[in-house]
């Protein structure tokens, strides 16, 4: 996932399904969360689209949400201007119509953490295999991303939550207490990590409903 990306998207959004204005407003959060109050709540998924979303009508397709409005229905997206739009589907390839989620107010965000260097890791180290809160003690916690390796390593008791580490192989790990050292570690990027800072800021008109 592109964090700078879904960051962008962060907001609240009049919803229109078939050019109607529907009376609950989608909230795009800066985890990355996308729900309908009392409706539904998933998140924007950038991975894999294509493979979800195969019609025709779906090519500019770069987002889609899951269980919109029920079980197996689903929402192929692309972003125009200030606008989200697509297709909804209520089951696999069963298409029912469009939709338009139009910008009401757009919530700055701040990322809590900054790349700061390349090829080398930063310590003392601590890895995921031996995280306390890894699942699957001894197993490599891969895959997370940079957005995911920052919540784990902020879960984790022995991070001492200032730096932490991401390899090519995608493996997350992070500086545990103790003075900061540095070893030669190829191909890792190395992130620090700065208090989380979020504001609303108001973007025109607010309409809620009809």
């Amino acid at each position: 996932i592109d964090d700078i990306r879904m960051i962008d998207l962060a907001g609240e959004y009049s919803v229109w399904y078939q050019g109607g204005q529907r009376s609950t407003n989608m909230i795009i959060g800066c985890d990355n969360s996308a729900s309908q109050p009392g409706i539904f709540t998933d998140s924007l998924h950038f991975d894999n689209v294509k493979a979800k979303c195969t019609q025709g009508r779906d090519s500019e397709a770069t987002i889609y949400i899951l269980n919109t409005h029920g079980t197996s229905k689903y929402e192929c997206l692309y972003v125009s201007g200030t606008t989200i739009k697509g297709s909804h589907y209520t089951g696999p390839n069963a298409y029912w119509g469009t939709i338009e989620y139009r910008l009401v107010s757009k919530t700055t965000c701040v990322i809590p953490y900054e790349l700061v260097g390349h090829d080398k890791c930063a310590g003392p180290e601590l890895w995921s295999q031996n995280f306390g809160t890894n699942p699957n003690p001894g197993q490599q916690m891969l895959g997370l991303g940079v957005q995911g390796c920052y919540e784990a390593i902020m879960a984790q008791p022995e991070c001492s939550k200032d730096y932490f580490n991401l390899p090519s192989d995608n493996n997350c790990g992070c500086k545990t207490a103790g003075a900061l050292t540095f070893r030669e570690c190829g191909n890792n990027k190395y992130y620090k990590v700065k208090e989380l800072s979020v504001k609303a800021a108001y973007s025109g008109g607010r309409t809620r409903g009809r």
